[in-house]
């Protein structure tokens, strides 16, 4: 059964993004597989038109944004497969299954356009050369971040 293993714990930089203070986990049932968004990762928990912000406020959507971020941005795995840990994560976290389903839908109509947008980068206010500080390879690589569970 899915779970976060880890409690979000970030800081507000004072603009629209947050940087994490520890390691988030989060088990997916789906992906049979433990994800792990390492310390000083930044999000904004949800890139969301301002016409969608007010829904995003209303759900408190943010650790499992940031689960979907890194997913995301790094291309850990396909869209659709990072589209429904998001789901999963919204049930996990107790989002009622219509308002859940209507996000999703929202997201595969809408998140092909920022699938990828900063590979590898910890910090998207950067530009990424993969060789800054703010990167995952720079610590570890992806390999940390995602661990398939053996079958």
């Amino acid at each position: 059964m899915s779970e976060f293993l880890t409690k979000l714990q970030a800081e507000h930089d004072g603009g629209r993004y947050w940087r994490l203070l520890a390691p988030l986990g989060y088990y997916s049932s789906s992906l049979n597989a433990v994800i792990t968004v390492p310390t000083g990762y930044v999000t904004n928990f949800a890139t969301l038109s301002r016409g969608l912000n007010a829904l995003r406020i209303s759900l408190w959507v943010f650790e499992e944004a940031v689960i979907h971020d890194i997913l995301y941005h790094w291309e850990l795995v396909p869209r659709a497969a990072a589209d429904k840990v998001f789901y999963e994560a919204l049930l996990v976290t107790q989002t009622p299954r219509s308002l859940a389903w209507l996000v999703y839908g929202l997201l595969r109509v809408c998140g092909r356009t920022h699938y990828g947008k900063t590979p590898g980068c910890l910090d998207p206010r950067l530009s990424c050369d993969l060789h800054c500080s703010s990167c995952p390879s720079y610590y570890f690589g992806w390999r940390h971040v995602l661990k398939y569970k053996e079958v």
